[in-house]
């Protein structure tokens, strides 16, 4: 059972397309899934007007910022496995699959999958991250071009974007969810996945799915 929280701030348009491109593939999965949209407050509109069963909407009273928005909307789930999709994410017909990202779960030491995202432009954007001599978390291939070999390959890596990931629930809760002091949606992931390793989990990338991430619509808190 998948739960699909996809955190939101305003970037109405962006929105729409994102659940309609995530909606559909979750209609081609053999997987049991719900979707819930976390409403983080946004001020220009109220996503509960336009969404309706089959997902689920919820709005915070205040802006909470995007760990804490995702951690309240991940306690609202009821699937063994939780995907974090960014509203600002778009599907690549053919290349995009949820159902490639589960099936790394069949090993039982996989804690966190991330897939294949691009730049509009069709340059890698990440395919999980690695860390400079300094410990400075990085993308793994930025700029790159989409079929880069390198980039090709599913395999275990140090972190994972927040941007979207794959997570068990049940670890995500065990571990403390997202550090809520990241308020402005930077490092909580890289955070997160080291909090994974450290009680003997693996961090995946899966080259077999592909998304574009137009970045930064999900992010956002006032002031």
């Amino acid at each position: 059972h998948l739960s699909v929280i996809v955190p939101v701030y305003n970037n109405l348009a962006g929105t729409i397309k994102c659940i309609a491109g995530i909606a559909q593939l979750l209609q081609q999965t053999p997987l049991l899934s719900e979707m819930i949209v976390a409403d983080d407050c946004s001020p220009d509109f109220d996503f509960r007007t336009l969404y309706g069963p089959p997902l689920t909407v919820v709005r915070n009273e205040t802006n909470m910022g995007f760990a804490k928005n995702c951690n309240l909307a991940s306690q609202r789930a009821s699937g063994e496995l939780l995907c974090f999709v960014n509203s600002d994410i778009l599907l690549i017909p053919g290349q995009s699959s949820l159902v490639s990202m589960a099936r790394l779960f069949d090993n039982p030491d996989v804690g966190l999958v991330g897939p294949k995202l691009l730049f509009p432009n069709g340059t890698i954007q990440s395919c999980g991250g690695w860390y400079d001599i300094g410990h400075g978390p990085f993308h793994r291939y930025l700029g790159s071009k989409y079929d880069y070999h390198r980039a090709s390959v599913t395999e275990e890596v140090p972190w994972i974007t927040g941007a979207f990931m794959m997570v068990r629930k049940d670890l995500f809760d065990q571990v403390g969810r997202f550090d809520e002091e990241y308020k402005r949606g930077y490092f909580e992931d890289v955070d997160l996945c080291e909090k994974l390793k450290s009680i003997g989990k693996k961090i995946y990338y899966c080259a077999d799915s592909i998304f574009i991430h137009e970045t930064g619509a999900s992010t956002k808190v006032t002031e």
